[in-house]
């Protein structure tokens, strides 16, 4: 696969739609120059090492349909300008460090169809208006949190399914029937 860091340089390719670079021993902080690449569709970035938070300009990809960044090292927050991505209709953020609450603005991405925030530090209530998304009325097929347990991190009315971490580490799924 491919390892080392994305160079600023990557900006360069302004009319890149795709950028498919997923599985691979990529590491570093992932460059803000991704934001300026205006006509991407695609952001796969999934189970590299990248570390650091998400860059704010990608919030301004407004062609943007799918963010995949799974499992990886994110920190920080998903931040509330997510609500930006009005073509998104795939995020997939489980399995970094990601802090604080599932931005309620996802709810205004009247798109969205597959929602992954499991395996992170997320905290709150998955707001109602990312519930009005779901199936049949909406697109969502798909909701995934931290909402299973005697505490859950997160509480979620309307989630497809609710993860939680066993003692060992390991994953153990449990579905919740909406």
């Amino acid at each position: 696969g491919i390892a080392g860091v994305i160079p600023d340089e990557i900006a360069q390719l302004e009319t890149m739609r795709y950028l498919y670079l997923e599985k691979g021993e990529l590491g570093g902080s992932i460059p803000s120059a991704i934001g300026e690449l205006k006509n991407l569709k695609v952001i796969d970035l999934d189970f590299n090492s990248f570390t650091g938070t998400i860059p704010e300009n990608l919030y301004e990809l407004s062609s943007l349909r799918q963010l995949d960044l799974n499992n990886n090292q994110l920190t920080g927050t998903l931040s509330s300008r997510v609500g930006l991505l009005s073509n998104l209709s795939v995020i997939q953020v489980d399995n970094n460090k990601l802090t604080g609450t599932i931005p309620s603005e996802l709810g205004q991405l009247k798109q969205l169809a597959v929602g992954f925030f499991s395996y992170n530090n997320f905290t709150g209530l998955v707001d109602e208006g990312i519930c009005e998304l779901r199936e049949p009325e909406g697109n969502l097929g798909m909701l995934q949190v931290d909402c299973v347990g005697e505490n859950p991190e997160v509480e979620c009315q309307c989630c497809s399914s609710c993860r939680q971490p066993d003692e060992t580490g390991g994953s153990l799924r449990k579905l919740v029937e909406n």
